[in-house]
């Protein structure tokens, strides 16, 4: 069923309608769409930047970032908890790498998008970024 069609069922002889939450980005993630509702359950936070909004979501996902940059680390940072979210086999080395890097983020001050932090360890984070990635390709926890 695809975001925003209705479901409509029985209960004690009545009809039913129920919509499904609204997709507020439009590629999947993991084979499901992030929504408000989403945002609104879970606290997104990436070092000191919490995402709550659809528009900020989008752009963490979704903007240009050079690698190795605090934005790139927040995008996959971001997507790799939404991976796990909606399924993604967990392990204790993808933990250990969603932590540190959002222990890295909160220690360079990262506070929003398009901030970069001019205490920044490039190798760190493409330490990190290589272990994201591996998780959220699904290489790392099986």
């Amino acid at each position: 069923m695809k975001p925003g069609q209705a479901l409509f069922f029985q209960v004690d002889n009545r009809q039913v309608k129920k919509t499904e939450p609204v997709a507020c980005y439009d590629k999947p993630i993991y084979g499901s769409y992030l929504s408000r509702d989403d945002l609104q359950a879970h606290t997104y936070m990436l070092g000191g930047y919490h995402v709550d909004t659809c528009e900020e979501a989008t752009e963490v996902l979704d903007k240009y970032s050079s690698f190795g940059s605090a934005d790139h680390l927040a995008s996959r940072l971001f997507s790799a908890k939404l991976h796990e979210q909606y399924g993604l086999n967990g392990c204790q080395q993808a933990q250990t790498a969603m932590q540190e890097t959002q222990t890295m983020l909160e220690q360079s001050g990262y506070s929003r998008y398009g901030y970069q932090p001019s205490n920044w360890s490039h190798w760190d984070a493409s330490r990190l970024l290589n272990d994201l990635d591996k998780y959220i390709a699904g290489y790392m926890c099986r």
